[in-house]
Order: C-alpha cells, then sequence, then structure tokens
C-alpha cells in the first residue's frame, strides 16, 4: 500500500504490473505509464468509509509491510529485534505515541534504543508523560500496531481512538536515540509514523541517553522538575552532587566503562560540569569498540568479571553502564587479583541505609521508607534489610513492577539485581522534606539542619522519572563520601548466599503459573508442594520457579548456605519441573543444567563425571539410528544429526571442563583451576567459535538462521574472552 514500487506477484493491470484490488478497501490510484510500460503506483489504502474519524494515513515505501515477517511483541523493554527488520515497526511506534499524545494531552517520548543488547539490534520504547514506561493497558495497542499490514492501520488507529476515547488536539512527541548505527533511519521512520498523524508534531532531540530522554519528557509536562534540555539535566544534577558532597571533601576518582555507548560522552560532558569535585577514567567510550561487546553493566554483571579496555589497580572503585546507560553496576579488584561484583541489591541497599539515617537524623519520622526487591534478589540482601529494621517488599520481575510497588512508600528504593532502579518520593515526602529546607538558617550547622540539607539534595540528584546510570553513579560515590566508605567496606556489609539460575525447557510454558510476586507456583498442581520439600532438605534455603516470558522455558533460582547445596537443591527443582512440566529432553540432570555452569565457579568431579557418562550413554540410541541409515545408504535425519552434533560438543566441552577443576582430597570442590585445563578449553572453544564464523557465513542475509548463529558467535567470544582472562 502507498508504494512506489512494484512486486511480480500483485497481478496485472491493462498487461503492465499494478496492484490487486481487495474488497475491504477503497483504493486511490494514479499511474502513469513509463516509456518501458512499468507502471508507477502510488496507492493510499485506508479503512472502510465511515470507520475512522481521522484522515487516512499514508504509508511511505520505506515502512510498507504486506506480510510482517514476525510477530513483534511490546514488553517492559518496549520493541527490540534484529535493526533490519524495524523500520516498519517504528513507524506504528510513531504512530501510537501521536495518539497517547493525544489522549493525555501532553508530551510524550519515543527512545530509539535496545540498551545491553548488541550493536546489530535496535528496538524503541514509548515514554509516559512524567517520564514513566508506557501505561500497560497501551501494551497491547504498541503489539497490535506493530503488526499492522499497511491497509489495516487506518482501521487499528480507528479501534485505538474509538475505545481510548482520544479527542481532536495537538499532538506532541519528544523523540532521541542512542549511538547505534541504525538509529539515524529508524528515528527517520518514528518521525515520520507521528507526522503522518500530524505535522509539527515532532520535538527532535537527537542523540541522548535513555534517562535524559525520560527526564526531558517529565520536565516538558512538569516545569518545577527541571529544564527540559540536556543542558538543564547536566546543570540541575551537578549541582546536586555539589550539594550533597561533604564540605572540603577530596576529589572524587572514579573508572567508568561506558559499554562503547551513549553513555560516554553524556558522562563526560557531566564531569567537565564537576572539575575540581570529580575525576573520571572513562573506558569503552565508543572510539574503537563495539557496543556492549564484552563491555558494559550487563556483561560484568552475567560473567561477574571486569570489563575488557578498562585499567585499574587493587582497590580501585569502578563502575560500569550499559548500551543507553540505563543500569549501573560497580566492580573492584581484592587483594590477589579476584574481582568483586556491586550489584543492583547492594546499591539499594546503601542507598536505603544513607536515606534512614538522614530521616532520622532530621526527625521526619512521618516520612516511611522502604525497598523494593524481586525473588531474584539474593536472600543476604533481604536478611541484611530485615535485621536493620526496613521494610522490604516483593515485586513480579520488570522494572515497571517495581516502580509501580515502590511508589506505595514516602520513599521507595528499588533496583533489580541487574542494576536498573532509582529511589522514588512521594509529593507529600517532598513537600515535607522541601518545607523543612526553606525554615533552615543559613548558619544552622546542627546535625537535623546537615540531615535536612542532605536530604533536598538527593531528592535533586535522583533521577525519580527512571532508573538512571549516570544519577545512580553520582548517587552512590556521594553516599561513599558522605559515609566515609570505600569499596571494601561497601562490599562487607553483608554476605551473599550462594545460588544458581538455571533454566529447563518444557512443551508449553503456560501450563505453569505463579502467584506471589513469582515465589509461589499455583499450577501444575503439587508442584509448590514438593520444591518445599527440596528446600527444606537445606540450611538457609530457597527456590522458586517461574516462566520465561519469551520462551518455552522455566527459570529455576536457587539459594542455599554454601555452594554444594545451592547446586544440588537447584538440580533437584530442575528435575521437578522436567518430571513435573512435560520437560523437552535430554533431562536438566544433563544437557540443560550443565549449560548454566560457567567456568568462574568449580563444581565437583563427581558431578561432571556423572553428567558426561549420562549424556554419553542417551547418544547411543541416536548413533545406533546413524549406523542403521548409513548400512542402508539413507540420509540422516536431520533432527538426530544436529541433537548428535550439539551434544557430542557438550561432552567435549565438559570433559575440558573436569580437567579445569581440582579436588581437595575431602572431595570439597575449591574455587581453584588448573592452568592447563584453562588452555584446553580454550583450545575448544576457539575451535567451536570458528566452526560457528563458518556456518554464519553460509546463512541468508536476514534469516533466522542467520540471528541463532550470531547469537552463537557472540557467545562464543564472550566465553573465549573470559577463559582468556582466567588463563593469564
Amino acid at each position: 500500500a502507498s508504494s512506489r514500487f512494484l512486486k511480480p506477484d500483485w497481478g496485472t493491470v491493462d498487461g503492465a504490473r499494478g496492484h490487486r484490488a481487495m474488497a475491504t478497501i477503497r483504493s486511490k490510484t494514479t499511474a502513469t505509464i513509463e516509456p518501458t510500460g512499468e507502471v508507477d503506483v502510488e496507492t493510499t489504502c485506508t479503512a472502510t468509509p465511515g470507520a475512522s474519524n481521522a484522515a487516512s494515513i499514508t504509508v511511505p515505501p520505506s515502512f510498507s509491510v504486506t506480510n510482517p515477517p514476525k510477530v513483534f511483541g511490546y514488553g517492559t523493554a518496549g520493541f527490540r529485534e534484529k535493526a533490519t527488520v524495524l523500520a516498519p515497526v517504528m513507524f506504528r511506534v510513531g504512530i501510537l505515541a501521536a495518539l497517547r499524545s493525544l489522549k493525555k494531552r501532553a508530551k510524550i517520548g519515543v527512545m530509539i534504543t535496545a540498551s545491553h543488547n548488541p550493536e546489530p539490534d535496535n528496538g524503541a520504547k514509548i515514554v509516559d508523560p512524567m517520564g514513566e514506561m508506557l501505561e500497560a493497558s497501551w501494551e497491547a495497542y504498541a503489539t497490535a500496531m506493530a503488526n499492522c499490514k499497511d491497509c489495516d492501520i487506518d482501521t487499528e488507529v480507528a479501534r485505538i481512538r474509538a475505545a481510548e476515547d482520544i479527542p481532536s488536539g495537538v499532538a506532541s512527541v519528544v523523540v532521541a536515540r542512542d549511538t547505534r548505527p541504525s538509529g539515524p533511519e529508524l528515528m527517520d521512520a518514528a518521525i515520520s509514523g507521528i507526522e503522518a498523524v500530524q505535522k509539527g508534531a515532532t520535538l527532535d532531540c537527537g542523540v541522548l541517553t535513555t534517562p535524559q530522554l525520560h527526564y526531558i519528557v517529565r520536565c516538558h509536562n512538569d516545569p518545577a522538575y527541571g529544564e527540559p534540555t540536556e543542558e538543564g539535566y547536566v546543570a540541575k544534577f551537578s549541582a546536586a552532587f555539589r550539594a550533597l558532597l561533604p564540605a572540603a571533601a577530596p576529589k572524587i576518582k572514579v573508572n567508568v566503562d561506558c559499554a562503547n555507548g551513549v553513555g560516554a560522552p553524556k558522562f563526560a560532558t557531566v564531569v567537565g560540569a564537576l572539575e575540581g569535585v570529580l575525576e573520571a577514567a572513562i573506558a569503552n567510550d565508543g572510539s574503537s569498540g563495539v557496543l556492549n561487546e564484552g563491555c558494559g553493566a550487563d556483561y560484568v554483571k552475567t560473567n561477574q568479571t571486569a570489563p575488557k579496555g578498562m585499567n585499574f589497580g587493587e582497590g580501585d572503585l569502578c563502575a560500569s553502564f550499559d548500551g543507553d546507560a540505563d543500569r549501573l553496576m560497580f566492580f573492584f579488584q581484592t587483594e590477589g587479583g579476584a574481582i568483586t561484583i556491586l550489584d543492583g541489591d547492594r546499591i539499594a541497599i546503601l542507598c536505603a541505609l544513607f536515606l534512614n539515617d538522614r530521616l532520622a537524623a532530621a526527625k521526619l519520622s512521618g516520612i516511611k521508607l522502604g525497598v523494593v526487591q524481586t525473588a531474584y534478589a539474593n536472600g543476604g540482601s533481604t536478611q541484611h534489610l530485615e535485621r536493620l529494621g526496613i521494610p522490604t517488599a516483593c515485586s513480579k520481575t520488570g522494572v515497571k513492577h517495581l516502580h509501580h510497588l515502590a511508589l506505595q512508600y514516602d520513599v521507595g528504593v528499588y533496583f533489580e539485581a541487574n542494576g536498573h532502579g532509582t529511589v522514588l518520593f512521594s509529593d507529600a515526602a517532598k513537600a515535607t522534606i522541601k518545607a523543612a529546607h526553606a525554615e533552615l538558617a543559613e548558619d544552622d550547622v546542627s546535625p537535623k539542619a546537615a540531615a535536612v540539607r542532605d536530604l533536598q539534595a538527593a531528592v535533586d540528584l535522583i533521577n525519580q522519572a527512571v532508573g538512571d546510570a549516570i544519577s545512580d553513579l553520582l548517587l552512590v560515590l556521594a553516599i561513599l563520601a558522605k559515609s566515609g566508605m570505600d569499596a571494601t567496606k561497601w562490599a562487607a556489609l553483608y554476605s551473599d548466599l550462594p545460588n544458581r539460575l538455571l533454566k529447563v525447557k518444557i512443551k508449553d510454558r503456560t501450563v505453569v503459573k505463579t502467584t506471589n510476586a513469582e515465589r509461589t507456583c499455583t499450577a501444575p498442581e503439587g508442584m509448590q508442594a514438593a520444591v518445599d520439600a527440596a528446600v527444606a532438605k537445606f540450611s538457609n534455603a530457597r527456590s522458586f520457579v517461574r516462566p520465561s516470558g519469551t520462551e518455552d522455558v522455566v527459570r529455576v533460582y536457587a539459594e542455599a548456605a554454601t555452594g554444594d547445596e545451592a547446586v544440588a537443591l537447584a538440580a533437584e527443582v530442575c528435575q521437578l519441573v522436567f518430571d513435573r512440566c512435560e520437560g523437552i529432553p535430554p533431562p536438566p540432570a544433563t544437557a540443560q543444567f550443565v549449560d548454566e555452569i560457567d567456568a568462574t565457579t568449580v563444581h565437583s568431579l563427581s558431578v561432571l563425571e556423572k553428567v558426561v557418562g549420562e549424556m554419553a550413554a542417551a547418544l547411543e540410541p541416536h548413533l545406533a539410528t546413524v549406523t542403521a541409515c548409513m548400512q542402508k545408504g539413507e540420509a540422516v535425519p536431520l533432527e538426530i544429526a544436529t541433537k548428535l552434533t550439539q551434544q557430542s560438543r557438550l561432552i567435549t566441552r565438559l570433559k575440558t571442563q573436569q580437567a579445569m577443576c581440582v579436588n581437595e582430597a575431602d572431595g570439597v570442590p575449591r574455587r581453584t583451576l588448573s592452568k592447563p585445563g584453562v588452555q584446553a578449553y580454550e583450545r575448544s572453544i576457539v575451535e567451536e567459535h570458528q566452526h560457528f564464523v563458518d556456518r554464519l557465513a553460509k546463512c541468508a542475509p536476514g534469516s533466522a538462521a542467520e540471528a541463532q548463529m550470531q547469537n552463537y558467535v557472540q557467545w562464543a567470544q564472550e566465553e573465549i574472552d573470559q577463559v582468556r582472562a582466567m588463563s593469564s
């Protein structure tokens, strides 16, 4: 529809290629016969007359879709996919954002980013007026709109207008993007969608971090929050940081990995505004490396290691942003070279301790503080908060759920373990703090006055619209300086419980139902009782199961007093899921379990020997099938050949990991690795990486096979980087 290019299968019009008529639409067509006999057709397909109360939307050729390549779904992170298929989706996102603006009679945001995803990916999310994520009830509209064929767009727009009683008026949408190469094209697509609804409705802010876009949207709709520009963002947060620092504090030094993303230039601007009080060594600034490749907050958290491309010394405080600078992870190197990770759980506790102390010192007892976590928060952090008497609540996984629950407190602190989070102050709490601050005499240096000033500075320093790596970094640095703590003292506040996060493939994830913030399994019947019985066998243990939101797998989390107990509990619960939820072979005690073992954790040789033996036995029937086919001169079934190859590779990997394990005489596994074992594993994974690269070169561009193989190549490269770091 609305196309200036023609496809051979569209039928014929007077001997030339043209567009086949459709019964449910009307077409306004202008055709010109070129000298070659080709027809240049511009067609606008709209809904049946009377179906829409707005002008028909014309879809430019670049964003035209006759048959969407896949079903796109809008979730907590918005849309994310390979950038090559997203232009039509972005056009439709722009349409929906304009409708949302008309509905709310306010400015709405559209951020073009895929956050911590690899550079070839991109995506978009819509930002509501106060800088929050898109209202959940509109996610279904976003999904429906993204999957619209061209000639269905007007019908879908009319449906949304009618369902939401959207008035006429002036739409206004703020648009920004990160530094991905695909960003400019996709932002043009989003702007085209906005302008298709209403001309002049777009405010193009160019390149920003995701939190900066959220901040600007909020400022436009709440002028008291700040100036709605990047300059306003820098001025507000740099001033608040200076205000929160202790008097005559020495210059703060920090090393920051910016994931080769947009956070690098934006943070550099903030550092420039803090000359004299903050010195930051910025690594992975995008000048040479690839976005999110071997660096960034997600890489640090997932691999429990430092990013590559970063220099630091023992005890130096280091931080990592993700690709769009909305996640933050801290780490430092201990004596002996080990890396200690300070994740979102520890950021939340540090902030809660500081703010709770300041509220008490300011004698603002009417303001109640609480911490919101997910079930994935380490039990050690939850137990520490309970010992301190700080209220905690558990929400479903996903920032939007934590944000919503945090609003129930006067001061709600929430961070996911991945480093995404912030602190929310209720309007009443902000008013109380502001009033107390206004009453202070300029020469009042009492502990109460100091606490009130700290609270006001904290309110100003925290980006309450959304998790913000830059704002959160400044807050943590100021708290550490104020509290006289270094990274070692921060890490010593409490100890994490050993834990495992695994997954089990099943036929249909919808058979698994949960409640109680995903901590209690209500279906299949008897599952929770079985999990409880397994947990009861171990000390200081807990475990829960929850279905994935995107694939047919069940995620299993287990923690216990010791590493061996956590591993044993996880294995037992995985087996329960496999047995009760129609698990897909092989059983979790083999491939699915060991696939989650990473090279930073040593498991007992007996466990690995058992796994390898079971997997080898499981391959025997497949080998028999292959032998029979060869004897008959028949082709080996593709499914059998694929499974045989995959499992053989995994057995090789596990045998290499056996060589990496060093057990003491008492049979207890230690965090010790033999260098020959590590080097042997490196050789095997390098070979596997090359195998994946060779297969990738043979994949059709844009195909599902290419996307899958790119993931394999990335995994193998990350494995190589990690093993080489261990070897050195």
